[in-house]
């Protein structure tokens, strides 16, 4: 059937109601004794999860069908570990003296410290939209059965 419906129950002849995939969700939650939370939660759980395991942002970009990087960094920058801390300890140690120069420099040796190489903590955006498999539905024809 091309004109059918992709998420159906009867091979593409009446789709699902709107609420059946929320409604399934409740029910195998509830039997499964969790505490309450919404299916949306699952994907907030999901891209957190990644990220502060140490996913490289465009690889969760993509599960999460951004179109671009940047949306996944400031949506979830709170679970990406190292970045804040990276930042500190580069100050730190731009900031703290090494022990010849704790006492002082001398005046034969007033020239500036080197400084580390400058870091670019930008994340690049691909102008062109991702591809996102998990939306790929030409073989999701088979829907739930029954209500």
């Amino acid at each position: 059937m091309v004109d059918g419906f992709v998420f159906s129950r009867d091979a593409g002849r009446h789709p699902w109601r709107p609420n059946w995939v929320t409604k399934r969700f409740i029910a195998y939650r509830r039997r499964a004794g969790l505490a309450g939370f919404r299916l949306h939660d699952l994907r907030h759980f999901m891209a957190t999860t990644m990220l502060a395991a140490g996913v490289p942002v465009p690889v969760v970009s993509e599960r999460l069908c951004h179109a671009r990087t940047s949306t996944t960094v400031n949506i979830y920058a709170h679970a990406m570990p190292g970045g804040d801390r990276a930042a500190v300890n580069l100050l730190a140690e731009l900031l703290t003296p090494t022990p010849d120069q704790a006492a002082g420099p001398s005046r034969q040796d007033r020239r500036p410290r080197a400084r580390p190489e400058a870091v670019d903590w930008r994340i690049p955006c691909s102008p062109k939209p991702v591809p996102c498999p998990a939306l790929d539905l030409r073989a999701s024809s088979a829907g739930p059965s029954g209500r």
